[in-house]
């Protein structure tokens, strides 16, 4: 455990001046300014505007963490992979942390994300007071997401930026298809 304190430090100092972080904050909380935006002048109910905002956040997720996973290992690729090669006998509790570290930033970020969200809704009078139902949508999402993190991981080591991103626009494009109802009523 105490490694693993110590392994996330390291992390914490050798990300301080990527561009991560800055794309797990920035897209989400963009996203949620432009629905507030649009909402701030639609006759849409609460329902409507909260499902098409779930469902954007489900489509940019896992092209957004494709992006992020590439910076992440063109990071380690750069070092020459030094951190995991070197002192640490569990490789695994390296890439453990480095997995959990992005994990959290996105889970922050979609937090951040709903949070400006559902204040901007309850500032426009527009909002539900249903909780449950903000913490349920959030829960589902970062569940869902939790394997692309590992997947991500594995096809950019294995076998370069380019795949892993390119699954990311497909698992993109899957999520937006499959929320269109296809293959509905036969």
């Amino acid at each position: 455990m105490k490694q693993m304190i110590h392994l996330w430090r390291a992390e914490q100092v050798k990300i301080r001046r990527t561009p991560s972080v800055w794309l797990h904050l920035f897209i989400p909380i963009a996203i949620s300014f432009l629905f507030l935006w649009y909402y701030g002048f639609s006759q849409v109910n609460f329902e409507t505007k909260w499902t098409a905002f779930i469902q954007l956040l489900a489509i940019s997720f896992p092209f957004m963490i494709s992006v992020v996973v590439s910076i992440a290992v063109d990071q380690e690729r750069q070092n020459g992979f030094v951190s995991l090669l070197a002192g640490i006998p569990n490789k695994n509790t390296i890439i453990a942390v480095k997995i959990l570290r992005l994990f959290c930033w996105g889970t922050f970020s979609l937090a951040c994300s709903i949070l400006i969200f559902v204040t901007g809704l309850k500032l426009q009078n527009q909002s539900s007071n249903d909780v449950m139902y903000f913490l349920i949508s959030t829960s589902i999402i970062m569940l869902t997401v939790l394997l692309l993190y590992f997947v991500h991981w594995f096809v950019d080591l294995r076998f370069s930026r380019n795949y892993s991103i390119a699954l990311g626009l497909v698992e993109s494009l899957i999520a937006a298809v499959f929320m269109t109802g296809l293959g509905e009523g036969f």
